[in-house]
């Protein structure tokens, strides 16, 4: 269990001492081979709806991928 201090404080972790966070740098020389579209993702032949939730965390959903010109799910 944890107490909760009797004195006013901010709960947005403001008042936490954390290491220094290291910068994280992503880059594609030759371009993406993706396309976001909205909420939907387009990488090679797969198709799918990506949505993020704050409890589950990321869900893929409307999953397709062509084969060949069929579509299968």
């Amino acid at each position: 269990m944890i107490p909760v201090p009797m004195e006013p404080r901010p709960y947005d972790g403001r008042d936490r001492n954390a290491p220094a966070v290291k910068p994280l740098d992503i880059t594609e020389p030759e371009g993406k081979n993706y396309t976001i579209t909205g909420d939907t993702i387009h990488w090679q032949n797969w198709d799918f709806h990506l949505r993020l939730n704050s409890r589950v965390g990321p869900i893929l959903s409307t999953v397709t991928y062509n084969d060949n010109g069929t579509n299968a799910r």
